[in-house]
């Protein structure tokens, strides 16, 4: 039976050009897909458009819930993929933020225009067209300002009285998105964006988009060498035999040829995403042929070309090499970008020259070059429509700033410190162009945060800031909203907090990054530290916001689990036994041959008669809270007396291990000092998680106005295998349950109440 969501569909909102499929399931997902014809071109006359067949194109979307929940009334949301030029992801199962956003919301994964089912731009279906002038027309409606048309166009015909919806758009999507907010907030609930806060200027900004990503990627490149000093050989060797090999390089098995310069481009696919200093270390340890013959000559090996073949986005994604420039342009062209501005890095990125001279060959970032149309053979046919796409300079707009400045649609956005395409300092550029934006902003994710693993919580996370009145701060997060005044001081003072006190939470991928204190020894680092400083206005003291002047405090909550399991409660027990009673009615005995009571229990060495220990210690009838063998069956931690920062007068205080942020990389590691300081070792020690479980802002009071205001972050760590600490550089020490923490802080007693989990 259809449900009030299929009748909204079915009933009265048929349209000739809107096809429904039938439900169908991957595990843990019911789908349905959906079909759309649209005009190519929205600025023509729809009446005409809508009478020739070639003046329309398909758009296929997909709709997604969880199983059960195909007949419920839920929000929409539409997923706007990366790109340009890429399809939607096809759900295998529930998993990632896939799961998570389909409790909430009935899905939509909508192919862009030219992508997936939308119409698909293939290499092969781009040669139908007689001229390269030809296809530069066709291709030119393919990007951001039509990908919101499409939008639109499906959402009057899909959601329910063509109600509002809210738009996910990762990193090109986001673009879209931002497209989407300059010209039809209307149709929009709100919006979330991650590593895709796109820069806005009139005019084109390929230029500048080009030369940061440059930067960026030699910051890239040296912690890429810096986790794997061996490929710096394995490279150089690789572009010395590609340079000296006929034709100056070897060839690929589908055509074309791999040069050094083609070599390069690998970085595109691994020096930005996670896990991906890895994947290209593995690959380049496949890069040889073994020699199983004597004297058979060194090669490249099948394998190896072949994975770079697959690794080729254009190769069956031809649109992204296209578009690739021409999505940073309003009303004026690209000139290949991405080529004029290597040439002011010539000198960083001459792979020959620099395995000539044993210095390590950088890897490029995401850019498309002209010479790709002539090395890779399976766009060689394109590279005229690509020139004519570079030199077109009447690009309509794709973003309104004043629309921007003065938008209505709550917005949060993800921006990734360490983004490797869509660039820190241009995003938080424009993010003040956008009127009520929040943001994430966080070192612990590159581009790909969205589908790393761990994500679940962060697009959570990420979903309720747009709903949230205050500003957060973690240690790897930094949770700001943004006004749409100029005057953002607050915001340049936490930004460049970040740098300076660098609290990245370490994941396996990011051991290696280094301080922002290292980073400021070379040219490249010291210009994005100016660039960061650029950002710094008059500083106000607002609650909240992280100054230059404001001291950080990591504090530790020392616990020590239950050793015991706490009694049960009298009616608890009761209804147990009475329920272990009425089963033993109705149990099916079992034969005494098969199991004789008589021999049931241990024989010999094998019997054990034991008394167990008593569960009220000599620590408890004495009250002894400097002993951990007391309150078995419950938690303990660790408070200390004497003097610590922020007290009153210097006068000691009872407080937490804690210590004040300083040289540490991270505070964690400031967490782990405070606590090593008082117990001397942490090999019986667990810290939980590398970000701070709590923090609390310490304002001064009307009765000490000098004390300085300053922020707490406290860090979980769990006593290990012992019973005993040697607790020293403190006045008095006391262990004391959660319950007996109120009675020692009795004005933060509902902070603790609520961050304390016993």
């Amino acid at each position: 039976m259809a449900g009030k969501h299929d009748d909204a569909v079915a009933a009265g909102n048929y349209q000739p050009d809107h096809a429904v499929g039938k439900w169908y399931s991957v595990p843990d997902l019911r789908l349905r897909d959906h079909g759309f014809t649209v005009p190519l071109d929205y600025s023509t006359d729809l009446s005409a458009a809508s009478a020739s067949p070639k003046n329309k194109i398909s758009i296929f979307a997909r709709e997604v819930v969880a199983v059960g929940k195909e007949e419920l009334p839920l929000p929409y949301l539409l997923y706007l993929q990366g790109g340009p030029g890429f399809e939607c992801p096809r759900p295998t199962e529930a998993g990632g933020w896939i799961q998570k956003a389909c409790q909430e919301f009935r899905l939509v994964l909508m192919d862009q225009r030219g992508t997936g089912l939308s119409t698909p731009l293939t290499y092969s279906s781009l040669l139908q067209f007689k001229s390269a002038q030809d296809l530069a027309d066709y291709v030119k409606h393919f990007r951001a300002d039509n990908i919101v048309n499409d939008a639109e166009f499906i959402r009057v015909r899909l959601v329910p009285d063509a109600g509002t919806w809210t738009v996910l758009g990762q990193s090109y999507g986001g673009f879209c998105a931002v497209t989407y907010l300059s010209f039809a907030q209307e149709g929009l609930k709100q919006v979330l964006l991650t590593g895709g806060i796109p820069p806005i200027q009139n005019g084109s900004t390929a230029d500048a988009v080009s030369r940061a990503c440059f930067e960026q990627v030699i910051l890239q490149n040296e912690k890429y060498y810096r986790r794997y000093p061996e490929d710096v050989e394995i490279v150089q060797e690789v572009v010395n035999y590609l340079s000296e090999s006929e034709g100056g390089g070897v060839d690929l098995p589908s055509g074309g040829i791999l040069t050094p310069q083609g070599l390069q481009s690998l970085g595109v696919s691994f020096l930005g995403c996670y896990a991906g200093f890895e994947r290209l270390h593995y690959i380049l340890e496949t890069v040889w042929d073994p020699v199983i013959v004597p004297g058979a000559p060194k090669r490249v090996s099948y394998n190896f070309l072949d994975t770079f073949e697959k690794l080729i986005a254009f190769k069956t994604n031809p649109l992204s090499a296209l578009l690739s420039e021409s999505i940073f342009c309003q009303g004026a062209s690209s000139r290949w970008s991405a080529q004029r501005i290597r040439g002011e890095y010539e000198s960083e990125f001459d792979a020959i020259r620099a395995a000539k001279g044993r210095c390590p060959v950088l890897f490029t970032g995401e850019a498309i070059f002209p010479w790709m149309f002539d090395e890779f053979s399976l766009v060689k046919k394109l590279k005229d429509a690509a020139d004519i796409l570079a030199e077109k300079k009447d690009w309509p707009p794709l973003y309104d700033i004043a629309s921007l400045n003065n938008n209505k649609v709550p917005v949060a956005a993800a921006v990734y410190y360490d983004d490797m395409n869509v660039i820190f300092k241009q995003a938080m550029e424009t993010a003040p162009q956008i009127a009520g934006i929040r943001l994430f902003i966080t070192s612990e994710y590159l581009h790909s945060g969205l589908d790393d693993p761990g994500s679940r919580s962060f697009f959570l996370f990420l979903g309720c800031l747009i709903f949230s009145p205050n500003t957060h701060r973690t240690a790897s997060t930094l949770c700001l909203p943004l006004s749409l005044s100029r005057n953002i001081v607050n915001l340049a003072a936490v930004v460049v907090s970040l740098p300076r006190r660098r609290t990245s939470l370490q994941r396996p991928d990011a051991r290696s990054r280094p301080s922002l204190a290292a980073l400021s020894l070379s040219p490249s680092r010291l210009t994005m530290r100016r660039t960061l400083r650029s950002l710094i206005g008059p500083v106000s003291g607002q609650r909240g916001f992280s100054t230059n002047s404001e001291k950080i405090v990591a504090s530790v909550l020392f616990e020590r689990l239950p050793v015991v399991v706490p009694k049960i409660d009298p009616v608890v027990y009761a209804f147990q036994e009475f329920s272990f009673r009425w089963q033993q009615q109705y149990r099916r005995r079992y034969p005494d041959e098969l199991l004789d009571k008589s021999n049931s229990r241990g024989k010999g060495e094998y019997q054990i008669d034991y008394v167990p220990a008593p569960r009220i210690t000599d620590a408890d009838k004495k009250n002894d809270k400097k002993s951990l063998q007391r309150a078995l069956d419950r938690r303990l931690y660790l408070l200390l007396y004497g003097t610590t920062y922020g007290a009153p007068t210097g006068k000691p205080v009872w407080h937490f291990p804690e210590k004040v942020y300083e040289s540490e990389e991270t505070l964690r590691q400031c967490a782990e000092s405070a606590l090593k300081h008082v117990i001397g070792d942490l090999s019986n020690t667990y810290f939980v998680g590398n970000a701070p479980m709590a923090h609390m802002v310490i304002q001064p009071t009307e009765n000490s106005t000098k004390s300085p205001s300053f922020k707490r972050f406290f860090f979980k760590s769990q006593v290990i295998a012992t019973n005993k600490f040697d607790i020293g550089k403190c006045e008095d020490f006391v262990w004391v349950t959660k319950d007996e923490v109120m009675e020692y802080f009795p004005e933060q007693a509902e902070f603790f109440k609520k961050m304390i989990i016993s």
